[in-house]
């Protein structure tokens, strides 16, 4: 029953649009062909045999909610594609545009660096490390980001800890060159 309202929700979105647009050929079609649209996979489909897409609107400061829209089963939304790995919620076949990405880490942030435990390794052995593997230590390999792809969140965690760990080079090298200008002042 909830798979029929949500269908009758899109369909009733499409021809508000399409009526709108003074497009009565999408409205006719859609209300044709609503029972044809229910597929014995359980696929609902609704389509328009016009190449005017799509608008879902609401009124305003009313969210689209997506999740009344989905089956406990399929708890995704796919665009441009139909793979969507089991732990996400979103897939995009193509790139994405946005204003802003919030990312909420459930992990540490690399303030760490900063602790007085912290082993910040020499620069010595920063060389030898990339000399040997062709990359920075606990960053991930090019093919690895290729075969894997990278955690937006992770990503930015391990550049601050890079960051951090520059920032306390920075901050030894003024000291040795402070007293090497003083040194030479003597």
């Amino acid at each position: 029953m909830k798979n029929y309202l949500t269908l009758l929700m899109i369909l009733l979105c499409t021809v508000s649009y399409a009526q709108q647009n003074n497009n009565k050929q999408d409205a006719v079609h859609l209300n044709n062909s609503l029972e044809n649209q229910v597929h014995t996979n359980g696929d609902q489909l609704v389509g328009t045999t016009t190449t005017h897409g799509y608008k879902i609107q609401t009124s305003e400061n009313s969210p689209l909610i997506i999740n009344d829209l989905l089956t406990a089963s399929k708890n995704y939304v796919a665009i441009n594609t139909t793979y969507v790995p089991q732990e996400y919620r979103l897939a995009v076949g193509g790139k994405v545009l946005a204003e802003g990405v919030r990312i909420e880490l459930q992990e540490q942030w690399p303030d760490y660096v900063f602790t007085n435990d912290y082993q910040l390794k020499t620069i010595e052995e920063v060389a030898t490390f990339i000399q040997n593997n062709g990359h920075l230590p606990n960053v991930p390999a090019a093919n690895t980001v290729e075969t894997e792809g990278i955690d937006l969140g992770e990503m930015q965690a391990i550049q601050m800890e890079k960051i951090e760990e520059l920032t306390l080079y920075i901050i030894s090298l003024k000291k040795e060159i402070d007293l090497l200008k003083t040194k030479i002042e003597d």
